[in-house]
């Protein structure tokens, strides 16, 4: 999260008491994490993470959690693993990023037969493509991915080094009063950098996929879809005076 998202963090915060990691403006995904992943690496290097996108809606949360729960064990069974949760595809949506699954992944855990290789990444194809993919029973990237800090922390040294070392400069002073001040000069000229683009495409075929079944789940990337959401599961759309507020005609 950034700081122009103050007002819906603060207060989430003072209930929770939880640290947040706040970036001073939005650089891409790949800041974000490896922001957050130094962060945790002071403390536990060795550990399993989760990254969730903030815009995802799913229809059944518990179920979902199940397959994360799944994750969880393949990864602390191979901390080499990084796995992604990839979403049984409803139709052949083109403003979804896609996964096309490849080979099971040997392993000597049981669980390891649901998991599969990936073979490569569709980002938003075009219309022929997507009913292709969705023809081959490819799954919706859901960009939800467990892994171990230190397996994600490899990913960035090797494939973004000048965006690790510029980070690595300023870990230091993490958890000091130095820290903002650090952090908003870094990111004042950060280049904006999708983890995406500059990282998933590129190793595809080092992470794993689970595939997501028994549920219905939604990018609300978009006015459209996010409305519609709230149509399909009978929440009333309202707008208050001060959404319409100062609006240009």
């Amino acid at each position: 999260m950034t700081q122009t998202h103050r007002e819906l963090y603060e207060p989430w915060q003072s209930r929770t008491g939880l640290e947040l990691v706040v970036q001073p403006a939005n650089r891409g995904t790949a800041p974000g994490i490896l922001y957050g992943l130094l962060r945790l690496s002071a403390s536990m290097n060795q550990g399993t993470v989760a990254i969730f996108p903030c815009d995802h809606y799913v229809s059944d949360d518990e179920r979902f959690m199940a397959f994360v729960e799944s994750a969880f064990e393949m990864v602390e069974a191979c901390s080499k693993v990084i796995v992604l949760l990839g979403v049984k595809a409803e139709g052949p949506k083109v403003e979804y990023g896609w996964i096309e699954p490849g080979a099971l992944i040997a392993g000597g855990w049981s669980n390891f037969r649901r998991l599969r290789r990936i073979q490569r990444f569709w980002e938003k194809p075009s219309q022929s493509v997507a009913r292709e993919l969705f023809a081959r029973r490819c799954l919706w990237n859901s960009f939800v991915m467990i892994a171990s800090v230190k397996a994600l922390m490899n990913l960035f040294m090797r494939e973004l080094p000048q965006l690790y070392i510029r980070f690595i400069g300023i870990k230091p002073v993490f958890g000091t009063t130095f820290e903002r001040k650090a952090v908003e000069v870094l990111y004042s000229d950060l280049p904006e950098t999708n983890f995406s683009n500059t990282i998933l495409t590129n190793v595809a075929d080092e992470f794993g996929v689970l595939s997501v079944t028994g549920l219905k789940w939604t990018d609300l990337g978009s006015t459209d879809r996010l409305l519609g959401t709230l149509q399909q599961i009978g929440k009333p759309i309202t707008f208050s005076p001060d959404h319409c507020r100062d609006q240009p005609a």
